[in-house]
């Protein structure tokens, strides 16, 4: 027995393409697509019996981001292949969470930029003046030194 997993997704087609287009690093809307297994021969050369098992965790999840709202859900997959000497099967287990997940999108306005500019000034400024007054200090005390004739 082999199979294939053309395309697995929960939820309204349509949303799930437009989550994938708003957010690329989405990944795991559809974890299984394209996946293949194949049975390996015994040393007869006859298919071994084996059952494939799906374990998945749905998650109800939301996009929100100026275009619009997606309610999608993702999935993680994990598998198992189990010897079997009776049939060979597939199984398909899915639990769905309890939790939920939400991505917000968010953009800083320009007047935010403006604080972290001059934030950023500011402690440049700051740092500044603290090694002026050290190096200022410690020049007037090695001067204060020269004209006691403590130097050297």
């Amino acid at each position: 027995m082999s199979h294939r997993v053309n395309h697995l997704s929960f939820g309204d087609e349509d949303e799930i393409r437009s989550a994938l287009v708003a957010w690329p690093h989405a990944d795991i809307l559809a974890p299984l697509d394209g996946l293949a297994k194949d049975v390996k021969r015994n040393q007869l050369g006859k298919l071994e019996p084996v059952v494939f098992e799906y374990y998945t965790k749905v998650v109800p999840t939301t996009f929100i981001s100026a275009s619009g709202v997606q309610r999608v859900n993702q999935f993680t997959a994990n598998s198992n292949v189990v010897p079997n000497p009776l049939l060979p099967s597939l199984y398909l287990r899915y639990d769905l969470s309890t939790v939920s997940v939400e991505f917000v999108e968010t953009r800083k306005s320009f007047a935010h930029f403006l604080v972290q500019v001059c934030a950023i000034v500011g402690g440049v400024f700051t740092v500044a003046g603290l090694v002026d007054a050290l190096v200022d200090r410690s020049i007037a005390h090695m001067m204060r030194k020269a004209t006691l004739g403590k130097l050297g």
